[in-house]
C-alpha cells in the first residue's frame, strides 16, 4: 500500500497567483516561504507584532501547518520595514515584496501547485497509483473538501448556529471559518450521495452547471452536443451547494436532491434566504493538471500536480487509494 505521512518535509504547496504587479498603492504584497506555520497562526502573530487590525491583513487561501508553503499576504504598506522584519522574526523567508492598490482577498488566486512525497510497500503499488492518476487526468476528480476543512464537531455546531442566525452578529475570520466548516460538511454529504446514486459526473434535470473558464453558472435543461463535449473535456461541471441566501437554487429533480441533502442537517431549505451567510455554488468535479510521478530512492515516490483554488491535495490522494496516516492519527485521537 502507498501511504502519506504529512509533514513540512513531505508536503510542499505554492500558490498560483492571479494578480499582476502594479508597483504602487497602499498595500504591500509579500510573497514568502514558511515551514510548519498555518496561515491563521501567522496572520495572528503578524497582527500582534504590527499592532494592526485583523481586516488589514489579506490572503487568498489557507495553508496547512504541516507543510512547507509559498504564499502571499497583503499588509499596510506604511509599515513596510516593520513587516519585513516581522516575517523574519517568525521564521518566514521573504521572496518578494511590492505595492498594490487593493487588498488581497480570499479566493483571489488561480490555484496551487503541490509536490508530495509518498512511501510504498511493493513495486505493484506504483502501477496501481499510476493507473488511478491516469483516470483522474481523463475524468477529473470529485471536489470533496479535505479533512482539514471539516474540523471538529464543536466548529460544525458553532457554524450551524451562526448560519441559522442563532449567534450574535460579527464578521471575524474565526466566525467565517465556523460557517465554512458547516457548509463544507453539507457539500461533502451531498456529493457523496450523488456518487452513491450514480448521479455523477453527468448532470440531472435542473442542475446548476459551471463553466470554469468564464465562471458562468447556468441551469441544465437538455444535453446538447456542445455541452456533452464540454463535460467530456472537463470544461463544464455540475455544482453542489455551499448553502446561503444568495446561492443560485437548482430546479426540478436537482432541487429535490439538494433539498433532501440540506434538510438532513436540520436546516429547512426554505430558510436559506433568511440567513446572513451569502452562500455560493461549488464545482462537484475539477480538472487535475500537471500530474507527474517519480520513483526516488528506496520506497519513496514524488508526486507533483496542480489543483484549482479551493481544492484539496489530500482529496486527490484519498481518491487514488493512498493511506493518509495523519488523518488516521487524528481519527484515533493520537
Amino acid at each position: 500500500m502507498i501511504s502519506f505521512n504529512q509533514s513540512p518535509e513531505t508536503f510542499f504547496v505554492e500558490e498560483i497567483p492571479v494578480f499582476e504587479e502594479d508597483g504602487g498603492g497602499e498595500h504591500l504584497y509579500v510573497t514568502f516561504r514558511r515551514k510548519g506555520l498555518s496561515t491563521p497562526f501567522l496572520a495572528e502573530e503578524l497582527r500582534k507584532i504590527l499592532k494592526i487590525r485583523e481586516e488589514e491583513i489579506g490572503f487568498a487561501g489557507n495553508k496547512d501547518k504541516l507543510s512547507t508553503s509559498v504564499q502571499t499576504f497583503s499588509l499596510p504598506a506604511r509599515l513596510e520595514a516593520k513587516i519585513l522584519s516581522a516575517f523574519g522574526s517568525l521564521g518566514a523567508e521573504v521572496l518578494s515584496a511590492f505595492r498594490q492598490p487593493a487588498k488581497l482577498r480570499m479566493g483571489e488566486l488561480l490555484g496551487n501547485r503541490f509536490i508530495i512525497f509518498l512511501d510504498h510497500d511493493r513495486d505493484g503499488d506504483t502501477l496501481d497509483l499510476r493507473a488511478g492518476l491516469d483516470i483522474l487526468e481523463r475524468e477529473g476528480m470529485p471536489n470533496f473538501f479535505g479533512p482539514q476543512r471539516l474540523s471538529d464537531e464543536d466548529s460544525f455546531v458553532a457554524g450551524k448556529r451562526i448560519f441559522l442566525n442563532q449567534a450574535p452578529k460579527g464578521g471575524s475570520r474565526r466566525r467565517r471559518f465556523f460557517v465554512s466548516v458547516f457548509q463544507s460538511r453539507i457539500f461533502n454529504s451531498y456529493l457523496e450521495g450523488r456518487i452513491e446514486a450514480g448521479l455523477y459526473p453527468v448532470p440531472v434535470e435542473g442542475d446548476v452547471l459551471l463553466d470554469p473558464g468564464s465562471e458562468r453558472e447556468f441551469h441544465f435543461r437538455e444535453m446538447t452536443g456542445e455541452l456533452a463535449g464540454k463535460l467530456d473535456s472537463l470544461d463544464a461541471h455540475f455544482t453542489g451547494p455551499m448553502i446561503g441566501a444568495r446561492m443560485i437554487i437548482p430546479r426540478g429533480l436537482s432541487l429535490e436532491i439538494e433539498k433532501e441533502a440540506v434538510e438532513k442537517f436540520g436546516v429547512p431549505f426554505a430558510s436559506l434566504i433568511r440567513s446572513r451567510v451569502p452562500g455560493t455554488r461549488r464545482a462537484a468535479r475539477i480538472r487535475v493538471s500537471g500530474l507527474r510521478m517519480e520513483q526516488l530512492e528506496g520506497s519513496r515516490l514524488a508526486l507533483s500536480f496542480s489543483l484549482p483554488k479551493g481544492s484539496y491535495a489530500t482529496t486527490l490522494l484519498k481518491h487514488c487509494g493512498v493511506r493518509l496516516l495523519q488523518e488516521e492519527k487524528h481519527s484515533s485521537g493520537k
